[in-house]
């Protein structure tokens, strides 16, 4: 059974695709991003840490750049395709990797 924690990130990811991409995703679609960057069908973009890596992936015809942990094997959030947007969003993860803080997802809107 999964736990809170893989439950709430489960529900921010979806929020994040249907806020940032405008789509709703099931469940399948959630495991089939997963499964594409398992078997190095993404493009790797940055890593932000020993566990999380920014991938680009292509799926049904829409580039989705996304957050995935390989400690927990599981996407962490969905990111803006505005290039603006992600710089941004990019920094604020790096500062986040500076601080002795609880790591959280900021909001980008």
């Amino acid at each position: 059974m999964a736990s809170k924690i893989d439950i709430l990130q489960r529900r921010h990811f979806f929020k994040r695709i249907k806020e940032r991409y405008e789509k709703e995703f099931k469940r399948k679609d959630r495991l089939e991003i997963i499964r594409l960057i398992q078997r190095q069908k993404s493009v790797p973009l940055r890593k932000y840490s020993n566990s999380k890596v920014a991938h680009s992936v292509e799926y049904n015809g829409i580039t989705y750049t996304v957050i995935y942990s390989n400690r927990r094997k599981e996407l962490i959030t969905a990111l803006p395709s505005d290039s603006y947007e992600l710089d941004e969003y990019l920094k604020t993860l790096e500062s986040d990797e500076d601080s002795d803080e609880p790591q959280t997802t900021p909001s980008i809107e």
